[in-house]
């Protein structure tokens, strides 16, 4: 007999920008980050911020330092 194909399954997440989950050492990370990899300018970052954003993907490859520097 055919083992049956799995299906795909949607799940619903919705997510606010005060959620925060708890990590294994006790700490808690906000759930909800924001991606920097394409920010070219400090306005974008600084919106971030202004609007609540805390927890930001960064990464030297990126090479946005410099905006991000700024609005800080």
């Amino acid at each position: 007999p055919k083992t049956p194909k799995p299906r795909p399954i949607s799940i619903k997440i919705y997510l606010s920008i005060n959620m925060k989950v708890k990590l294994s050492s006790g700490y808690e990370m906000p759930a909800l980050g924001f991606g920097t990899y394409l920010i070219k300018d400090s306005d974008t970052f600084y919106r971030a911020l202004k609007n609540g954003y805390t927890h930001f993907d960064t990464a030297t490859f990126y090479a946005n330092e410099e905006f991000i520097g700024e609005a800080l």
